[in-house]
């Protein structure tokens, strides 16, 4: 993704839309279908799983997500853009293909899955497959990442679809969000040494990275207050245990997070 980010991108998930076997015009036409949503709202959230993870979000924020929005922001083919492995606002969260009548969905799928294999690390992959012939409309019960339209439904139709879908795929994306911070609290680094003081300073620095990781799924969250907290003591700890790569990643964050909060209380 491109590094001249802007401040909004802070609290944004970053959706990719990639077209496979189909026109430019009729990817224009879905993608522009796609970007009518640009928000979810917590409340409209599905919840899949029994189980679900997406409660360490609330955990974290303490409840705070649920009161404000989900910004989405949606990108066109852009695989030889540049991102940051150490900035979750600088990475796609979700990774789109769109394609349209394709002569073999499967085999379309799989060159969406080698595109993404060359991308930065994503949460989510879909695929939304437009089938003009309402015979050959398939659900693949053996692959929940093959999404199939009508694209034959009336245009107000096929929109009202697109956006429960996409509701869908952000309610997805919370629990993945939800199980990625649960895996984090348990990460352990791998020691090439057995050398005791090499050890600990892994383990010191294993703090501060997941904090500098919680404060920015709290941005993403647009929850600022408590992204603020997480980051400030990210920064502290990475500063004290010498990890300089991660403080200059949550050095970026803060100073973009206090200029975009003057932003917001100047509008106030």
């Amino acid at each position: 993704m491109d590094l001249n980010y802007t401040l909004s991108d802070l609290t944004t998930f970053h959706v990719l839309c990639i077209p496979l076997e189909i026109s430019t015009e009729r990817f224009e036409y879905y993608y522009n279908i796609l970007i009518h949503k640009l928000e979810v709202i917590p409340y409209e959230l599905v919840t899949f799983y029994k189980n679900s993870p997406r409660w360490i979000l609330k955990d974290i924020t303490e409840n705070s997500f649920q009161t404000g929005s989900l910004r989405l922001k949606f990108h066109q083919d852009s695989r030889t853009s540049t991102s940051s492995h150490l900035q979750l606002f600088k990475r796609f969260s979700i990774i789109l293909g769109i394609t349209e009548n394709p002569s073999n969905a499967i085999g379309a799928y799989e060159s969406l899955t080698k595109i993404v294999s060359e991308i930065d690390r994503n949460i989510l992959t879909k695929l939304f497959c437009f089938e003009s012939n309402e015979q050959s409309i398939r659900v693949e019960k053996t692959n929940q990442d093959f999404i199939p339209f009508p694209s034959y439904a009336e245009p107000e139709r096929l929109i009202n679809n697109i956006e429960i879908v996409v509701v869908d795929i952000v309610s997805l994306l919370m629990d993945e969000l939800g199980r990625y911070l649960k895996t984090i609290s348990s990460f352990e680094y791998q020691i090439t040494t057995s050398w005791e003081s090499e050890i600990n300073k892994a383990c010191k620095r294993r703090e501060g990275r997941r904090l500098k990781i919680l404060g920015d799924v709290c941005l993403l969250l647009n929850c600022l207050d408590k992204a603020s907290i997480y980051l400030s003591e990210a920064l502290s700890t990475q500063n004290k245990n010498g990890d300089y790569l991660w403080a200059g990643a949550t050095s970026e964050s803060l100073a973009a997070f206090f200029h975009l909060r003057g932003l917001v209380v100047r509008a106030m």
